[in-house]
């Protein structure tokens, strides 16, 4: 979010969720929040509620940022330190 360059150092990433919504943070700042009936109105039913698997990839594309162009660096790699799941 904001341009920034996620190449430059380390950063943390965090989805805060529970029945109403999810908030996602990055370096401990808000960078979107998804409202569970607002969803549930314009895309569909919740699917948070119930056990799924976590995928960590390094995408390239898709609606954000938009697709690679000549601006595009790679390679690229994703180094990942930890990850903590709680309830």
């Amino acid at each position: 979010p904001g341009g920034a360059d996620y190449a430059d150092g380390f950063h943390t990433f965090a989805v805060d969720w529970n029945s109403t919504g999810m908030t996602f943070r990055v370096d401990g700042q808000v960078s979107f929040r998804v409202d569970r009936d607002e969803l549930e109105r314009t895309r569909g039913p919740w699917v948070f509620d119930h056990d799924f698997f976590l995928i960590l990839n390094n995408a390239v594309g898709g609606d954000w940022p938009g697709p690679p162009d000549t601006t595009t660096r790679f390679p690229q790699k994703l180094s990942v330190d930890y990850i903590k799941v709680w309830q």
